[in-house]
């Protein structure tokens, strides 16, 4: 079961270190706020590694995109294919891997491939199996990009306004439409949807 309102929370805290709330969001520059997560291509990491970008997909074992991270140094390294790759796709892919950092997928090494869902480590860890956090950094890659609270006052209806307004690729858009329609039929007003709107106004009216 994904962690809903710790992934909304940590969104929350996201936007409210931003300088000024604009779509579609800057990720790179949300990304730089973390002083140990660098990033870069797998064009660049081929050239800087003398390697083949077929060597670092096959490294990542993802076409679009992985983490690494260094315990030792508490040290996070984002890749993502920036080669045929549609904007929106790779949007959508650095704020996936992002998610993973974030929702502190790696805080206990052993969960970094993936334990055995619910195996409780020595030190307290709970580990979650490679469905869910792959599930969790989907949810916050679609909350980060497509917060639903702003959709009403930033005009936003359809896929094609959800493309268009935060950048995400055609199907993301589509996907997102069909979940906020859902969104809007059950949920329930929430302090987080308050204070994410409230971001907003304050950067309108400021």
């Amino acid at each position: 079961m994904k962690r809903h309102i710790y992934i909304q929370n940590q969104v929350l805290q996201i936007y409210r270190k931003l300088d000024v709330v604009s779509f579609p969001l800057d990720i790179d520059a949300v990304i730089k706020r973390h002083k140990n997560v660098r990033i870069l291509s797998y064009q660049e990491f081929a050239k800087a590694t003398q390697c083949s970008v077929s060597d670092v997909i096959k490294m990542c074992q993802s076409e679009t995109g992985c983490t690494h991270y260094e315990p030792e140094k508490d040290r996070y390294l984002i890749l993502y294919n920036d080669d045929g790759c549609v904007p929106g796709r790779i949007l959508w892919t650095k704020a996936h891997e992002l998610g993973h950092i974030v929702l502190k997928h790696f805080a206990d090494i052993r969960c970094a491939k993936y334990a055995t869902f619910a195996e409780e480590h020595p030190n307290g860890v709970l580990c979650a199996d490679k469905t869910q956090i792959e599930s969790e950094a989907d949810a916050f890659a679609s909350i980060v990009l497509c917060p639903f609270p702003m959709f009403k006052d930033l005009g936003v209806r359809t896929a094609s306004d959800i493309g268009s307004t935060f950048g995400v690729s055609r199907q993301a858009a589509e996907i997102s439409e069909v979940q906020y329609k859902e969104w809007l039929a059950h949920h329930r007003k929430t302090a987080w949807e308050n204070d994410m709107r409230s971001l907003l106004y304050t950067d309108v009216e400021g």
